[in-house]
């Protein structure tokens, strides 16, 4: 599970590391991350269903959620297309 890739990384990586997982598959937990942001609300709300806290501070973008499949077709993912799509217009992007 993508949990075991969020463990695998954060117990090899400093407690002070900035790590960003951007996930495009099917079935996605959100690596069991203690926030998740709500779009529609523009708020960031603790994940209400199990969660784990980790040191470094982690940001996943998933294309999915438990359940829930990602959008392909012929020519590639909705996700990875329109991510990049973003990104090749939006040259800086701040985290705050």
């Amino acid at each position: 599970p993508l949990t075991y890739l969020k463990t695998l990384i954060t117990t090899n990586t400093n407690i002070n590391s900035q790590i960003i997982f951007i996930l495009d598959c099917c079935e996605s937990n959100g690596l069991n991350l203690p926030y998740k942001y709500n779009i529609v609300d523009n708020v960031w709300r603790l994940n209400k269903s199990s969660y784990d806290f980790c040191k470094q501070y982690i940001l996943c973008i998933s294309s999915s959620h438990i359940k829930e499949n990602s959008s392909a077709s012929k020519s590639g993912s909705l996700f990875t297309r329109t991510f990049f799509k973003y990104l090749s217009i939006n040259k800086y992007i701040t985290i705050n």
